[in-house]
């Protein structure tokens, strides 16, 4: 194979590579922000960047308790490296749910002490759950 045609077909695979990477954020973002869904079993996980360092922080709040409610809460490090200052990481949800139904969850990006009416950024989940107590979809 001439050493044009290797270039050519080494830079459609580099090209396929990286369309299909980017493809594959943007199931994982699906609205082009910083989340990531997950259900495991009859557990939702919900992450969102977040950077403490600056005062953000997200707040959620949830439209029916009896549908849905928060088990966990809490922030993970993006770095390992205890000497890195300002460093972000995943603000990170576990929800679990209570009964059949429809419930929207509402996070809202802002610095407590300016008040939620600033938030920088705004995601809403609505999460629809079976009979079964199984988490039926998210949908953003």
């Amino acid at each position: 194979m001439s050493t044009t045609k290797t270039k050519l077909l080494s830079t459609l695979i580099f090209a396929f590579v990286l369309l299909s990477s980017l493809t594959a954020c943007s199931l994982l973002f699906p609205d082009g922000s910083s989340g990531a869904v997950s259900i495991e079993g009859k557990t939702l996980i919900i992450k969102l960047e977040e950077n403490p360092t600056t005062g953000f922080s997200w707040s959620y709040t949830i439209s029916d308790t009896d549908v849905i409610h928060l088990v966990e809460d809490g922030y993970m490090e993006d770095s390992e490296d205890p000497e890195v200052v300002g460093g972000g990481g995943m603000h990170e949800c576990k929800f679990e749910d209570l009964s059949a139904g429809e419930a929207t969850i509402i996070f809202d990006y802002f610095k407590s002490w300016e008040g939620e009416e600033t938030a920088e950024d705004h995601v809403e989940y609505t999460v629809s759950v079976n009979e079964d107590g199984t988490i039926a979809e998210v949908n953003q």
